[in-house]
Protein backbone atom coordinates (compact mmCIF):
# COMPACT_ATOMS: atom_id res chain seq x y z
CA UNK A 1 0.00 0.00 0.00
CA UNK A 2 1.27 3.81 -0.66
CA UNK A 3 1.72 6.12 2.61
CA UNK A 4 -0.88 8.01 1.17
CA UNK A 5 -3.34 5.44 1.39
CA UNK A 6 -2.25 4.09 4.47
CA UNK A 7 -2.60 7.16 6.33
CA UNK A 8 -5.80 8.26 4.19
CA UNK A 9 -7.12 4.75 5.42
CA UNK A 10 -6.48 5.42 9.04
CA UNK A 11 -7.84 8.98 9.07
CA UNK A 12 -11.11 9.12 7.07
CA UNK A 13 -14.12 8.19 8.95
CA UNK A 14 -15.57 5.35 7.41
CA UNK A 15 -18.82 4.23 7.85
CA UNK A 16 -18.16 -0.11 8.50
CA UNK A 17 -21.47 -0.95 6.30
CA UNK A 18 -20.02 0.96 3.25
CA UNK A 19 -16.69 -0.65 4.27
CA UNK A 20 -18.19 -4.48 3.47
CA UNK A 21 -20.14 -2.86 0.47
CA UNK A 22 -16.89 -1.75 -0.91
CA UNK A 23 -15.17 -4.68 -0.30
CA UNK A 24 -18.16 -6.75 -1.82
CA UNK A 25 -18.04 -4.34 -4.93
CA UNK A 26 -14.26 -4.74 -5.08
CA UNK A 27 -14.12 -8.47 -4.80
CA UNK A 28 -12.70 -8.53 -1.23
CA UNK A 29 -9.98 -6.56 -2.73
CA UNK A 30 -7.66 -4.86 0.15
CA UNK A 31 -5.05 -3.10 -2.29
CA UNK A 32 -5.60 -0.12 -4.06
CA UNK A 33 -5.01 -0.63 -7.99
CA UNK A 34 -8.44 -2.20 -8.82
CA UNK A 35 -11.08 -0.74 -11.32
CA UNK A 36 -14.27 -0.57 -9.69
CA UNK A 37 -16.96 0.67 -12.72
CA UNK A 38 -20.35 1.72 -10.33
CA UNK A 39 -22.16 2.57 -13.68
CA UNK A 40 -21.76 3.32 -17.38
CA UNK A 41 -20.43 6.31 -16.88
CA UNK A 42 -18.92 7.14 -13.54
CA UNK A 43 -15.95 4.65 -12.22
CA UNK A 44 -13.82 5.00 -9.38
CA UNK A 45 -10.27 3.96 -10.21
CA UNK A 46 -8.98 2.38 -7.26
CA UNK A 47 -8.98 2.06 -3.18
CA UNK A 48 -7.04 5.70 -2.98
CA UNK A 49 -9.87 6.67 -5.45
CA UNK A 50 -12.75 6.20 -2.31
CA UNK A 51 -10.74 6.87 0.36
CA UNK A 52 -10.45 10.24 -1.31
CA UNK A 53 -14.29 10.96 -2.40
CA UNK A 54 -14.96 9.68 1.42
CA UNK A 55 -12.42 12.23 2.76
CA UNK A 56 -13.74 14.97 0.60
CA UNK A 57 -17.35 14.28 2.10
CA UNK A 58 -16.18 14.42 5.41
CA UNK A 59 -14.56 17.60 4.93
CA UNK A 60 -17.75 19.35 3.70
CA UNK A 61 -19.66 18.15 6.51
CA UNK A 62 -17.93 20.12 8.47
CA UNK A 63 -17.56 22.93 6.70
CA UNK A 64 -20.85 23.21 4.56
CA UNK A 65 -22.90 26.14 5.76
CA UNK A 66 -20.33 27.76 8.11
CA UNK A 67 -17.51 30.49 7.72
CA UNK A 68 -14.45 28.32 6.93
CA UNK A 69 -10.54 28.38 6.76
CA UNK A 70 -8.44 26.00 6.18
CA UNK A 71 -4.36 25.40 7.35
CA UNK A 72 -2.92 23.22 5.39
CA UNK A 73 0.48 21.81 6.00
CA UNK A 74 2.03 19.19 3.67
CA UNK A 75 4.97 18.64 6.17
CA UNK A 76 5.50 18.65 9.73
CA UNK A 77 7.98 21.87 9.33
CA UNK A 78 5.12 24.44 8.56
CA UNK A 79 2.67 23.37 11.38
CA UNK A 80 3.09 25.40 14.07
CA UNK A 81 3.53 28.43 11.72
CA UNK A 82 0.20 30.20 12.18
CA UNK A 83 0.89 30.79 16.04
CA UNK A 84 -2.53 31.36 17.75
CA UNK A 85 -4.21 31.95 14.47
CA UNK A 86 -6.43 29.24 14.35
CA UNK A 87 -7.58 29.16 17.57
CA UNK A 88 -8.41 32.88 17.41
CA UNK A 89 -11.06 32.34 14.77
CA UNK A 90 -12.56 29.61 16.44
CA UNK A 91 -13.39 32.33 18.97
CA UNK A 92 -14.88 34.44 16.33
CA UNK A 93 -17.13 31.51 14.95
CA UNK A 94 -15.24 30.32 12.56
CA UNK A 95 -15.13 27.00 11.23
CA UNK A 96 -10.71 25.65 11.47
CA UNK A 97 -10.11 22.82 9.45
CA UNK A 98 -6.57 21.58 9.76
CA UNK A 99 -4.96 19.85 6.80
CA UNK A 100 -1.92 17.58 6.22
CA UNK A 101 -0.36 15.69 3.78
CA UNK A 102 2.45 13.98 5.79
CA UNK A 103 1.17 12.16 9.03
CA UNK A 104 3.44 12.65 12.06
CA UNK A 105 0.89 12.29 15.02
CA UNK A 106 1.31 15.50 16.60
CA UNK A 107 -0.64 18.08 18.40
CA UNK A 108 -2.35 19.17 15.01
CA UNK A 109 -3.70 16.15 13.97
CA UNK A 110 -5.19 15.52 16.89
CA UNK A 111 -7.98 18.29 16.62
CA UNK A 112 -11.31 17.22 15.78
CA UNK A 113 -11.41 19.08 12.34
CA UNK A 114 -7.85 17.45 11.23
CA UNK A 115 -7.99 15.81 8.23
CA UNK A 116 -5.42 14.03 5.93
CA UNK A 117 -5.27 15.61 2.68
CA UNK A 118 -1.89 14.34 1.04
CA UNK A 119 -1.97 14.33 -2.82
CA UNK A 120 -4.04 16.93 -5.55
CA UNK A 121 -6.99 14.81 -5.95
CA UNK A 122 -8.69 15.82 -2.69
CA UNK A 123 -6.77 19.61 -2.34
CA UNK A 124 -8.59 20.61 -5.89
CA UNK A 125 -12.02 19.38 -5.04
CA UNK A 126 -12.16 21.16 -1.43
CA UNK A 127 -13.34 24.53 -3.41
CA UNK A 128 -15.88 24.80 -1.24
CA UNK A 129 -13.92 26.21 1.90
CA UNK A 130 -14.19 29.78 1.91
CA UNK A 131 -10.10 30.57 2.42
CA UNK A 132 -6.67 28.52 2.29
CA UNK A 133 -3.96 29.59 4.58
CA UNK A 134 -0.47 28.36 3.41
CA UNK A 135 3.18 28.80 4.53
CA UNK A 136 4.45 28.14 1.40
CA UNK A 137 3.97 28.38 -2.64
CA UNK A 138 2.73 25.36 -4.01
CA UNK A 139 0.11 25.14 -7.03
CA UNK A 140 -2.21 22.23 -5.95
CA UNK A 141 -5.52 24.55 -4.35
CA UNK A 142 -8.78 24.80 -5.30
CA UNK A 143 -9.22 28.12 -7.42
CA UNK A 144 -12.94 28.85 -5.90
CA UNK A 145 -11.19 29.41 -2.31
CA UNK A 146 -9.09 32.35 -1.46
CA UNK A 147 -5.59 31.78 -0.88
CA UNK A 148 -3.57 33.32 1.56
CA UNK A 149 0.52 33.22 1.81
CA UNK A 150 1.78 33.63 4.75
CA UNK A 151 5.68 34.12 4.49
CA UNK A 152 7.40 31.84 6.98
CA UNK A 153 10.39 33.82 6.71
CA UNK A 154 10.40 36.35 9.42
CA UNK A 155 12.58 38.99 7.81
CA UNK A 156 14.42 38.01 4.87
CA UNK A 157 16.13 35.41 2.74
CA UNK A 158 19.41 34.33 1.69
CA UNK A 159 19.14 32.38 -1.98
CA UNK A 160 22.78 31.98 -3.53
CA UNK A 161 21.32 30.66 -6.25
CA UNK A 162 18.55 32.96 -7.93
CA UNK A 163 18.94 35.42 -9.98
CA UNK A 164 18.34 39.01 -9.72
CA UNK A 165 15.13 40.76 -11.58
CA UNK A 166 12.39 38.69 -12.54
CA UNK A 167 11.95 38.23 -15.95
CA UNK A 168 12.40 34.68 -17.29
CA UNK A 169 14.24 34.71 -20.95
CA UNK A 170 12.05 32.18 -22.22
CA UNK A 171 8.79 30.36 -21.60
CA UNK A 172 10.60 27.75 -19.79
CA UNK A 173 8.73 26.55 -16.72
CA UNK A 174 11.42 24.77 -15.33
CA UNK A 175 14.15 27.52 -16.09
CA UNK A 176 11.70 29.35 -14.07
CA UNK A 177 11.82 26.57 -11.05
CA UNK A 178 15.08 26.76 -11.30
CA UNK A 179 16.44 30.11 -11.67
CA UNK A 180 13.54 32.44 -10.16
CA UNK A 181 11.94 30.11 -7.62
CA UNK A 182 8.77 28.83 -6.92
CA UNK A 183 7.73 31.81 -5.60
CA UNK A 184 7.98 34.03 -8.96
CA UNK A 185 6.75 30.73 -10.81
CA UNK A 186 3.70 30.38 -8.43
CA UNK A 187 2.99 34.67 -7.41
CA UNK A 188 -0.64 34.84 -9.48
CA UNK A 189 -2.20 31.45 -8.08
CA UNK A 190 -2.68 33.53 -3.91
CA UNK A 191 -5.06 36.49 -3.84
CA UNK A 192 -2.76 37.62 -0.59
CA UNK A 193 0.42 37.59 0.20
CA UNK A 194 0.53 38.45 4.13
CA UNK A 195 4.12 39.93 4.56
CA UNK A 196 5.90 40.17 8.15
CA UNK A 197 9.18 42.75 6.95
CA UNK A 198 9.84 45.52 4.57
CA UNK A 199 12.23 44.28 2.72
CA UNK A 200 9.16 41.44 1.86
CA UNK A 201 7.04 43.90 0.56
CA UNK A 202 8.96 45.53 -1.56
CA UNK A 203 10.43 42.35 -2.89
CA UNK A 204 6.34 40.99 -3.58
CA UNK A 205 5.53 44.71 -4.97
CA UNK A 206 8.25 43.99 -7.46
CA UNK A 207 6.62 40.06 -8.10
CA UNK A 208 3.64 41.83 -8.59
CA UNK A 209 4.66 44.49 -11.05
CA UNK A 210 6.39 41.93 -13.28
CA UNK A 211 3.33 40.05 -13.88
CA UNK A 212 1.17 42.88 -14.32
CA UNK A 213 3.71 43.92 -16.69
CA UNK A 214 3.61 40.50 -18.61
CA UNK A 215 -0.06 40.47 -18.82
CA UNK A 216 -0.43 44.17 -21.00
CA UNK A 217 -0.27 43.72 -25.09
CA UNK A 218 2.92 45.18 -25.30
CA UNK A 219 4.86 42.82 -23.22
CA UNK A 220 7.52 40.92 -25.06
CA UNK A 221 6.37 37.42 -23.90
CA UNK A 222 3.42 37.49 -22.45
CA UNK A 223 2.41 33.59 -23.71
CA UNK A 224 4.06 31.74 -21.11
CA UNK A 225 2.16 33.52 -18.14
CA UNK A 226 -1.23 32.51 -19.97
CA UNK A 227 0.00 29.05 -21.15
CA UNK A 228 1.42 27.95 -18.00
CA UNK A 229 -1.43 29.00 -16.07
CA UNK A 230 -4.40 28.64 -17.92
CA UNK A 231 -3.87 25.37 -19.12
CA UNK A 232 -3.70 24.29 -15.87
CA UNK A 233 -6.22 26.13 -14.15
CA UNK A 234 -9.90 27.88 -14.72
CA UNK A 235 -9.10 31.49 -15.21
CA UNK A 236 -10.54 32.63 -12.52
CA UNK A 237 -7.80 31.02 -10.17
CA UNK A 238 -5.10 33.59 -11.86
CA UNK A 239 -4.48 36.71 -9.65
CA UNK A 240 -2.20 39.26 -11.34
CA UNK A 241 -3.14 41.60 -8.53
CA UNK A 242 -3.13 39.85 -5.08
CA UNK A 243 -3.37 41.80 -2.27
CA UNK A 244 0.06 42.91 -0.22
CA UNK A 245 -0.66 42.91 3.37
CA UNK A 246 1.78 44.14 5.93
CA UNK A 247 0.61 41.74 8.42
CA UNK A 248 3.95 41.09 10.58
CA UNK A 249 5.20 37.91 11.45
CA UNK A 250 2.39 36.12 14.57
CA UNK A 251 5.05 33.93 15.73
CA UNK A 252 6.58 36.85 17.07
CA UNK A 253 3.38 37.46 19.38
CA UNK A 254 3.69 34.06 21.74
CA UNK A 255 7.75 34.94 22.26
CA UNK A 256 6.54 38.56 22.83
CA UNK A 257 3.88 37.83 25.31
CA UNK A 258 6.25 35.85 27.38
CA UNK A 259 9.41 38.59 27.72
CA UNK A 260 8.92 38.51 31.55
CA UNK A 261 9.56 34.94 32.13
CA UNK A 262 13.48 36.10 30.79
CA UNK A 263 13.96 37.95 33.81
CA UNK A 264 12.92 34.61 35.95
CA UNK A 265 15.04 32.19 33.70
CA UNK A 266 18.73 30.97 35.43
CA UNK A 267 19.39 28.74 33.06
CA UNK A 268 22.42 29.75 30.72
CA UNK A 269 21.97 28.68 27.46
CA UNK A 270 23.84 29.20 23.77
CA UNK A 271 21.49 28.37 20.89
CA UNK A 272 23.51 26.53 17.59
CA UNK A 273 20.81 26.86 14.66
CA UNK A 274 22.45 26.58 11.14
CA UNK A 275 20.92 26.48 7.97
CA UNK A 276 19.21 23.10 6.82
CA UNK A 277 21.11 21.12 4.00
CA UNK A 278 18.35 19.84 2.14
CA UNK A 279 17.82 22.69 -0.14
CA UNK A 280 17.14 22.01 -3.58
CA UNK A 281 21.24 23.34 -5.13
CA UNK A 282 22.85 21.81 -2.03
CA UNK A 283 26.01 22.59 -4.37
CA UNK A 284 25.54 26.32 -4.41
CA UNK A 285 24.56 26.77 -0.81
CA UNK A 286 27.71 24.43 0.79
CA UNK A 287 29.98 26.79 0.72
CA UNK A 288 27.85 28.88 3.34
CA UNK A 289 26.33 25.96 5.14
CA UNK A 290 28.51 25.46 8.35
CA UNK A 291 27.18 22.68 10.03
CA UNK A 292 28.23 19.77 7.25
CA UNK A 293 32.14 20.67 7.81
CA UNK A 294 32.05 22.81 10.73
CA UNK A 295 29.01 21.75 13.09
CA UNK A 296 31.19 19.45 15.23
CA UNK A 297 33.42 22.02 15.82
CA UNK A 298 31.60 24.54 16.73
CA UNK A 299 29.55 22.88 19.49
CA UNK A 300 32.84 21.02 20.93
CA UNK A 301 34.50 24.82 20.96
CA UNK A 302 31.59 26.23 22.31
CA UNK A 303 30.74 23.74 25.07
CA UNK A 304 34.77 23.69 26.09
CA UNK A 305 35.17 27.55 26.71
CA UNK A 306 31.66 28.04 28.30
CA UNK A 307 31.24 25.37 30.63
CA UNK A 308 28.54 27.29 32.58
CA UNK A 309 26.35 27.31 29.58
CA UNK A 310 24.27 24.39 27.88
CA UNK A 311 25.19 24.47 24.25
CA UNK A 312 21.61 23.53 22.36
CA UNK A 313 21.94 22.25 18.86
CA UNK A 314 18.81 22.91 17.03
CA UNK A 315 18.82 21.51 13.86
CA UNK A 316 16.38 21.63 11.28
CA UNK A 317 12.90 19.65 12.08
CA UNK A 318 13.96 17.81 9.16
CA UNK A 319 17.65 17.24 8.83
CA UNK A 320 19.45 14.52 8.08
CA UNK A 321 19.76 12.00 10.99
CA UNK A 322 23.25 11.04 10.24
CA UNK A 323 24.29 14.41 10.55
CA UNK A 324 22.79 15.39 13.44
CA UNK A 325 24.42 12.65 14.65
CA UNK A 326 28.25 13.66 13.71
CA UNK A 327 27.66 16.47 15.57
CA UNK A 328 26.19 15.09 18.29
CA UNK A 329 28.79 12.73 18.85
CA UNK A 330 30.63 15.88 20.29
CA UNK A 331 28.78 15.13 23.31
CA UNK A 332 30.50 12.04 23.90
CA UNK A 333 33.00 14.56 25.59
CA UNK A 334 30.91 17.51 26.65
CA UNK A 335 28.32 16.57 29.19
CA UNK A 336 27.22 20.36 27.99
CA UNK A 337 26.33 19.99 24.88
CA UNK A 338 22.17 19.54 24.37
CA UNK A 339 19.91 18.52 21.31
CA UNK A 340 16.86 20.38 20.47
CA UNK A 341 14.37 18.59 18.22
CA UNK A 342 11.52 21.28 18.96
CA UNK A 343 11.64 22.50 15.20
CA UNK A 344 9.80 25.44 14.28
CA UNK A 345 7.80 25.10 17.82
CA UNK A 346 11.01 27.52 19.05
CA UNK A 347 9.27 29.84 21.64
CA UNK A 348 10.38 28.24 24.81
CA UNK A 349 13.99 27.30 23.16
CA UNK A 350 14.26 31.01 22.16
CA UNK A 351 13.43 32.63 25.28
CA UNK A 352 15.76 30.95 27.50
CA UNK A 353 18.97 31.35 25.19
CA UNK A 354 21.31 34.49 25.88
CA UNK A 355 22.38 34.38 22.18
CA UNK A 356 22.02 32.16 19.06
CA UNK A 357 24.99 30.83 16.70
CA UNK A 358 24.09 30.34 13.33
CA UNK A 359 25.30 31.04 9.69
CA UNK A 360 22.94 31.72 6.63
CA UNK A 361 19.33 30.47 8.29
CA UNK A 362 16.23 32.89 8.05
CA UNK A 363 16.09 31.73 11.99
CA UNK A 364 18.52 33.66 13.06
CA UNK A 365 16.79 36.96 12.68
CA UNK A 366 13.68 34.95 13.96
CA UNK A 367 15.52 34.34 17.10
CA UNK A 368 17.12 38.37 17.29
CA UNK A 369 13.99 40.16 16.63
CA UNK A 370 11.32 37.42 19.03
CA UNK A 371 14.15 37.97 21.75
CA UNK A 372 16.24 41.14 21.44
CA UNK A 373 19.44 39.20 22.11
CA UNK A 374 22.36 38.37 19.41
CA UNK A 375 23.26 36.20 16.72
CA UNK A 376 26.61 35.32 15.75
CA UNK A 377 27.01 34.82 12.17
CA UNK A 378 29.22 32.02 11.29
CA UNK A 379 30.82 32.61 7.59
CA UNK A 380 33.75 30.45 6.67
CA UNK A 381 33.81 31.83 3.19
CA UNK A 382 32.95 35.80 4.03
CA UNK A 383 35.68 36.61 1.97
CA UNK A 384 34.44 34.94 -1.10
CA UNK A 385 30.83 36.85 -0.83
CA UNK A 386 29.93 37.13 -4.54
CA UNK A 387 29.00 41.15 -4.47
CA UNK A 388 25.88 40.32 -5.24
CA UNK A 389 25.34 38.22 -1.93
CA UNK A 390 26.93 40.54 -0.19
CA UNK A 391 24.31 42.78 -0.74
CA UNK A 392 21.90 40.91 0.16
CA UNK A 393 19.18 42.36 2.22
CA UNK A 394 20.20 39.40 4.75
CA UNK A 395 24.05 40.09 4.28
CA UNK A 396 23.70 43.41 5.24
CA UNK A 397 21.82 43.57 8.21
CA UNK A 398 23.83 41.19 10.09
CA UNK A 399 25.40 43.53 12.17
CA UNK A 400 22.57 45.00 13.27
CA UNK A 401 21.70 42.31 15.21
CA UNK A 402 24.70 40.78 16.23
CA UNK A 403 28.83 40.12 14.86
CA UNK A 404 30.38 38.28 11.90
CA UNK A 405 33.08 35.54 12.23
CA UNK A 406 34.84 33.86 9.14
CA UNK A 407 36.51 31.25 11.40
CA UNK A 408 36.42 29.17 14.45
CA UNK A 409 39.63 30.61 16.31
CA UNK A 410 37.44 34.29 16.15
CA UNK A 411 34.46 32.26 17.35
CA UNK A 412 35.20 32.06 21.48
CA UNK A 413 36.31 36.02 20.94
CA UNK A 414 33.02 37.03 19.72
CA UNK A 415 30.99 34.89 21.05
CA UNK A 416 32.79 36.67 24.38
CA UNK A 417 31.66 39.68 22.99
CA UNK A 418 28.08 39.42 22.47
CA UNK A 419 27.42 37.82 25.85
CA UNK A 420 29.42 40.75 27.57
CA UNK A 421 27.36 43.43 25.77
CA UNK A 422 24.18 42.39 25.72
CA UNK A 423 22.09 45.63 26.81
CA UNK A 424 23.99 47.15 24.26
CA UNK A 425 22.48 44.50 21.30
CA UNK A 426 19.39 44.88 22.85
CA UNK A 427 19.49 48.41 22.01
CA UNK A 428 20.33 48.25 18.37
CA UNK A 429 18.34 45.22 17.87
CA UNK A 430 14.96 47.17 19.06
CA UNK A 431 16.11 49.82 16.74
CA UNK A 432 16.28 47.56 13.87
CA UNK A 433 12.64 45.47 14.63
CA UNK A 434 10.88 49.23 14.78
CA UNK A 435 12.76 49.81 10.98
CA UNK A 436 11.79 46.72 9.53
CA UNK A 437 9.08 44.71 10.73
CA UNK A 438 5.27 45.30 10.51
CA UNK A 439 2.76 44.79 13.99
CA UNK A 440 5.82 43.54 16.14
CA UNK A 441 3.63 42.10 19.02
CA UNK A 442 0.26 42.21 17.44
CA UNK A 443 0.46 40.64 14.34
CA UNK A 444 -2.10 37.47 15.28
CA UNK A 445 -4.95 40.08 15.96
CA UNK A 446 -4.18 42.19 12.53
CA UNK A 447 -3.95 38.50 10.58
CA UNK A 448 -7.44 37.23 12.23
CA UNK A 449 -9.13 40.64 11.48
CA UNK A 450 -8.55 40.74 7.93
CA UNK A 451 -9.31 36.66 7.49
CA UNK A 452 -12.82 37.52 9.24
CA UNK A 453 -13.17 40.37 6.78
CA UNK A 454 -11.81 37.98 3.82
CA UNK A 455 -14.72 35.69 4.86
CA UNK A 456 -16.95 38.02 5.31
CA UNK A 457 -17.68 37.64 9.31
Amino acid sequence: MSELFENLLSDVKVNPHLCNELLAIAGGADLPGFSIKRDSDQKVSNWLDILSIMQIKNIYQTAHGHPSVAFFCPTKGFRNQFAEIPKLLEDRGITVLYLYGEKHNDEFEKHENSFCVGGDVILKNLGFIDVFCVASTMDCLPHKSKKILFNHISFADFTPNKKQGYCPSSDNIPEIYENYGYLTAFFPLFDYYFVPSKVYSKQFQEEKNFFQQCSTVNAAKPDWLRNFFLERLSAEAVNLSPEIVEIGYPKFDYVKSREHERACDKEKIIVYAPTHTAHGHIEDWRPYISVIEHGFDIVSSLAENFPEFKIVFKPHIEEDKKLVDRVMSAANTHQNIYLSSVGSKYADVYNSASIMVSDFSSTAYTFAISTKRPVLFFSHNEKVLQNKLANNEYCINRERVGVVTSNLSHLVRDTSKLLGDQDHYERIICSFVDENIFNFGESSNRCVDKICSIVGV
